[in-house]
């Protein structure tokens, strides 16, 4: 015999389930008490809300509120980038250009009178030594820059128009 078979005569020796006589009653008698419960319950919460009033601010509330609206108003911006930061940004500037133009340079430079001559002298000199810095110096300067302009542009343009 198969599992199945064995499964299926013990369904049905066993037959279905039974409930007591006044199991339906029952049931329904709870449901009312429940329905009962509910109502009182709201009944009563109704009463609360009814005795609670809501509360009114006070005469000098809103004079308080309009105070510290006036207050925050008053405030100065203050610039994304501080007077330090510039001043912290030029003299990194100055010396990456000193370091560039001041430099020994590794190529043999006539000295001549002739000022063009000195001066493409001079900026040979600066390419040369701004290939030895690092790449993350020429990136970070491009990036203050494009954060420079956009301080500058949402203070001075968006703001004042």
């Amino acid at each position: 015999m198969d599992k199945e078979d064995i499964f299926g005569k013990l369904i049905q020796h066993a037959g279905p389930d039974k409930t007591s006589p006044g199991f339906t009653g029952m049931v329904m008698k709870n449901i009312q008490i429940e329905a009962e419960l509910a109502l009182e319950r709201e009944a009563v919460l109704e009463t609360i809300l009814l005795k609670l009033q809501p509360e009114s601010p006070s005469p000098l509330f809103q004079k308080a509120i309009m105070a510290q609206i006036a207050m925050s108003e008053k405030k100065s911006e203050e610039p994304i980038i501080s007077r330090k930061a510039w001043y912290l940004v030029a003299a990194t500037v100055l010396l990456v250009i000193g370091f560039c133009v001041t430099g020994q340079s590794d190529t043999a430079v006539e000295a001549t009178p002739d000022v063009l001559r000195e001066t493409n002298n001079i900026l040979a000199s600066f390419s040369l030594r701004i290939v030895v810095l690092p790449v993350i110096y020429p990136i970070a300067m491009f990036a203050l820059s494009i954060l420079l302009f956009a301080d500058y542009f949402v203070r001075y343009r968006l703001i004042r128009h």
